[in-house]
């Protein structure tokens, strides 16, 4: 029985596992600046990223089928580092 196709659509960085780029983490930081600069405390900023993390998950439950478990977990193992990266950039 050949599996459906999987219709979740994979970010091209998550797809071959690669990093968030310089220009990626560069765009990162600058954001980061930029709110800092308009007044927007440490802990606000971090208060956005868990609800930005938290609605992207979310997001992810809600369109994931059975049959898109390898993409599924491909993408969750991506995440983390890519996170981590983000916060240390900005």
């Amino acid at each position: 029985m050949a599996r459906p196709e999987s219709h979740v659509t994979r970010a091209p960085l998550a797809a071959e596992g690669e990093a968030f780029t310089d220009n990626d983490l560069e765009t990162m930081v600058a954001a980061g600046r930029q709110r800092g600069a308009a007044g927007i405390s440490p802990f606000s900023h971090r208060h956005v990223l868990l609800l930005h993390t938290s609605l992207t998950l979310r997001e992810v439950h809600e369109v994931a089928k059975p049959h898109d478990i390898d993409s599924l977990m491909h993408a969750l193992r991506w995440m983390p580092p890519q996170g981590l990266a983000a916060q240390v950039g900005s």
